[in-house]
């Protein structure tokens, strides 16, 4: 939703495929509770200003880019100071299922935060700043039967 603790979050949704998601909510007769819009991770800099936001959050997306540092680089950018990005994802999803919709793997190791594909491999860590925190852990989820990868990145406040 869009309430936390008795207080109202403006809250903005992008994705490539906002279109489609409108059609089926109208397909269907309901309204969602965040309109999304359309966007693309490599040109969110172009869509909002930069310290625009508090947290920026992506779930199940990243492995799904073509340049995912270059995403998370700019989604620094939109950060004010002292703010968040939060990350969830499937560990490794690439790595199981190459295909065009899975290009990149995400996973945790000796406590650093990697994306990486065959050939390629970033620690997180070093490509992005000025960051404060990167905490990233794993987390089994039942129902999926499956580790996910949570990354939460602090910017320098």
């Amino acid at each position: 939703g869009t309430m936390w603790g008795g207080h109202h979050l403006d809250v903005t949704a992008i994705d490539p495929f906002a279109e489609g998601y409108k059609g089926l909510w109208e397909k269907y007769g309901h309204e969602p509770p965040v309109v999304t819009v359309h966007g693309i991770g490599e040109e969110i800099d172009t869509q909002f200003p930069p310290e625009h936001f508090d947290i920026v959050h992506a779930q199940n997306a990243l492995d799904h880019t073509y340049h995912p540092m270059v995403i998370l680089q700019k989604a620094m950018t939109l950060l004010k100071p002292g703010g968040w990005l939060i990350l969830f994802h499937k560990e490794n999803e690439g790595k199981r299922v190459y295909n065009e919709f899975h290009q990149w793997n995400l996973t945790e190791e000796n406590g650093d935060f990697i994306i990486w594909k065959m050939g390629q491999k970033f620690n997180v860590r070093d490509h992005l700043a000025p960051v404060e925190t990167i905490m990233v852990e794993r987390d089994w989820n039942a129902g999926l039967k499956c580790d996910f990868i949570n990354a939460y990145i602090r910017k320098q406040a």
